[in-house]
């Protein structure tokens, strides 16, 4: 996962994504104060609820945690750039069966490696159902966790580009407790966007392992996201002021596997 313009390579903490932000001009503005914790971006179809909240959710959180006066019109000026987000997922994430039997070739381990990094993840968009229309496009997920990495990068990405959070230095010095005070940050807001877009409040597990990486995880208390599942009407900002400064309760130590050991699937 990179960022258009800022120093970093941040995929070895994100490894299940690809986001840049790159300045553009907008199609339409975010008026946070008109945006609640359930409200959405838009109406359409195939919008993705994981990628609305988290952009929703990190602009609010940037602008909610950025005190430095210098520092304060930082995400001001950048968003009216604009921003043209582009993600892609691991070939990890997903499942490639139909594309590969459509190729005429074997399911095996060699054959999957062979395809291109971040393949596209969709299929039967060509396909027409009966009445002359074409499919909508399907995605193979496998359940490990692509929601909560998507999530995770595109809270990450943003904060990072409007200068919340500095995640340059990933996978060099990742003790530094300033890191780890970003990283905190990241895991409350991705946590809080994930909870919402799908409606309820589960383990937090796999955002804490997309933000974290390996660890022994303890759950966070369901009480400290009430504010974002119940807003009030406050502006998105507030409730998000009020989850980043929240205490959150989690544990995570970080755990790896001994040397030459390997789970198989």
């Amino acid at each position: 996962m990179g960022v258009d313009g800022c120093e970093g390579d941040l995929a070895s903490a994100f490894p299940g994504g690809h986001l840049q932000a790159i300045p553009q001009a907008f199609d339409a503005p975010i008026d946070l104060c008109k945006a609640s914790s359930s409200s959405h971006l838009g109406s359409r179809e195939s919008g993705n609820p994981f990628v609305e909240k988290g952009i929703q959710f990190s602009i609010a959180a940037a602008k909610a945690t950025i005190t430095d006066r210098e520092k304060k019109d930082t995400p001001d000026k950048l968003l009216l750039q604009g921003l043209n987000i582009t993600i892609l997922g691991s070939n990890d994430f997903y499942s490639y069966r139909k594309q590969i039997e459509a190729r005429g070739l074997p399911l095996s381990p060699e054959v999957l490696l062979s395809l291109p990094p971040f393949c596209s993840i969709t299929f039967n968009s060509e396909v027409a159902n009966g009445t002359g229309e074409t499919c909508k496009p399907e995605v193979a997920k496998t359940g490990l966790g692509s929601s909560a990495a998507i999530t995770a990068s595109v809270v990450a990405a943003p904060l990072h580009y409007l200068g919340a959070v500095n995640l340059s230095c990933l996978g060099q010095s990742s003790s530094d407790s300033a890191t780890e005070r970003d990283l905190d940050l990241v895991h409350a807001i991705a946590q809080s966007a994930h909870c919402i877009a799908q409606g309820k409040i589960g383990s937090g597990f796999d955002v804490s392992a997309a933000v974290y990486g390996s660890q022994r995880y303890t759950r966070f208390s369901p009480e400290i996201l009430s504010s974002a599942q119940v807003s009030g009407g406050r502006c998105l900002p507030e409730v998000v002021a009020d989850i980043a400064t929240g205490k959150w309760d989690h544990e995570k130590t970080r755990f790896s596997l001994p040397p030459l050991m390997c789970l198989v699937r």
